[in-house]
């Protein structure tokens, strides 16, 4: 049992079990960034037929960047619901806070039409 306690990876065994007490088998061997598999395009026959294609590609890839995040959105997630104008609250006086009074619905917190039940 001594032997084995002062045993240091030096002194590993050679031949065919080497390999268990190398520096590679106590932490994985992977590259660094890990690849996924997926399949390639398809090239087509003929060159310019590629390369009307890969034009198209980059148009719509374009023109889906073009689009703002507000077009993506419902309708009624666009509207203001502010209950007053400025940083100042008329009502209570606060200064910064929020433009809608959260409780309106018998005790629950709502904002925009989502709803926190305490």
């Amino acid at each position: 049992m001594a032997a084995f306690a002062t045993r240091t990876a030096a002194s590993a065994p050679a031949g065919p079990f080497c390999r268990l007490f190398s520096a590679c088998a106590s932490r994985t061997c992977l590259p660094a960034s890990p690849r996924r598999p997926r399949p390639a395009p398809v090239p087509l026959g003929d060159a310019a037929a590629q390369r009307d294609f890969e034009e198209l590609v980059r148009e719509r890839a374009a023109a889906d960047s073009r689009h703002s995040d507000d077009a993506a959105k419902h309708p009624d997630a666009r509207q203001s619901y502010d209950e007053f104008e400025g940083d100042v609250n008329p009502t209570t006086g606060e200064v910064g806070g929020p433009k809608t009074d959260p409780l309106k619905h018998k005790g629950d917190w709502s904002f925009k039409g989502r709803v926190t039940d305490f």
